[in-house]
């Protein structure tokens, strides 16, 4: 008890791992830096909140203690701005990443691949209640379409800043794969994927286009929605066999284990074509108990897939997204 919340999470990772003591093979210091408001009252603190920046641009560059005690540890250090006063552009701070909220996307985008039918029809409860599978009654339709569009302006930004820097980005919200252009489903209304892809071809990017989907169900939306993209590339490893998808390379292995997945995830990368953009769908689903889920993967074995994957994206330019997740430790993945 004396470690406080380290222990816990000690004791935590050693439970996952079934071993103690746990092992940390990529250990890595995360800090989150912001302002509030209460910054600015001399009662609390005398220093302005341009310091903050300022600690920030040294923790971003390796001076900082904590970055001294990082590598003393052999962990890696990132530095996330999510609100800091007074430090300037931040794609120019060498070390900090950003978390930004997203726009909402436009109905000119999602038009881009779903039908005026349905996107006038999801200005109704009846049309969300189908895609969420619940009562009309149910449904705030101002509040879940404002939900949706912003996790779909979410893998649009992050698609084109994947793109700008040609390295990983990850929207917190995303991955709707089972919405077709002219109706929804299994909990998605539209498909951002499609449309960040969408947005992109016609912003000029005409390269080859990837999506690994990892979630624990088919992609028969997405499979829908980019049939006539003749340089998008689908690959699904799931546990549901759903019928064959035209444009997929699927592998389907329903109560796979940790080995028998990683192998499926091996083949599936070997025949992966080199993307200019890759989308990964990261989905917690896979775990063990999922409700939904029909894999029957260790959170431990979840990570390593995570690994596998970022490994073979590795100076490439990715967005990751969350995919579905229907158990108590889903968001542990």
């Amino acid at each position: 008890g004396s470690l406080g919340r380290l222990e816990q999470l000690a004791v935590q990772l050693a439970a996952a791992q079934g071993c103690c003591p746990p092992s940390a093979e990529r250990p890595r210091v995360i800090v989150f830096a912001a302002d509030h408001g209460v910054a600015r009252a001399e009662a609390v603190t005398p220093y302005p909140p341009e310091v903050t920046g300022a600690m920030v641009r040294t923790f971003g560059s390796g001076r900082a203690a904590v970055a001294v005690l990082a590598r003393q540890a052999g962990a890696s250090l990132e530095v996330v701005d999510v609100g800091v006063v007074g430090l300037g552009p931040v794609e120019a701070v060498e070390g900090v990443s950003v978390v930004r909220t997203p726009r909402r996307a436009r109905y000119a985008d999602l038009a881009r691949v779903h039908t005026a039918e349905w996107l006038e029809a999801l200005g109704r409860p009846e049309g969300l209640a189908s895609a969420f599978g619940v009562h009309p009654s149910e449904v705030n339709v101002d509040e879940a379409m404002n939900m949706v569009r912003l996790a779909t302006g979410g893998t649009i930004e992050a698609a084109r800043e994947a793109l700008a820097s040609g390295g990983p980005t990850l929207n917190l919200q995303g991955g709707f794969h089972h919405a077709f252009p002219g109706k929804g489903g299994g909990l998605c209304a539209v498909n951002d994927i499609a449309v960040a892809l969408a947005v992109l071809r016609a912003e000029g990017f005409a390269g080859r286009a990837v999506v690994i989907d990892l979630d624990a169900h088919p992609p028969d939306g997405t499979a829908a929605c980019l049939a006539s993209d003749g340089r998008a590339w689908i690959g699904s490893i799931s546990g549901s066999d759903w019928g064959g998808m035209v444009g997929v390379s699927e592998r389907c292995i329903p109560g796979a284990d940790d080995g028998a997945y990683g192998s499926a995830l091996a083949a599936l990368l070997a025949e992966m074509p080199r993307p200019d953009l890759a989308f990964v769908i990261a989905g917690g689903d896979v775990l063990a108990g999922d409700r939904l889920g029909k894999l029957g993967l260790s959170l431990a074995g979840a990570r390593r897939r995570d690994l596998a994957v970022a490994e073979a994206l590795a100076g490439l330019s990715s967005v990751w997204l969350p995919g579905g997740g229907y158990a108590a430790h889903a968001w542990q993945v």
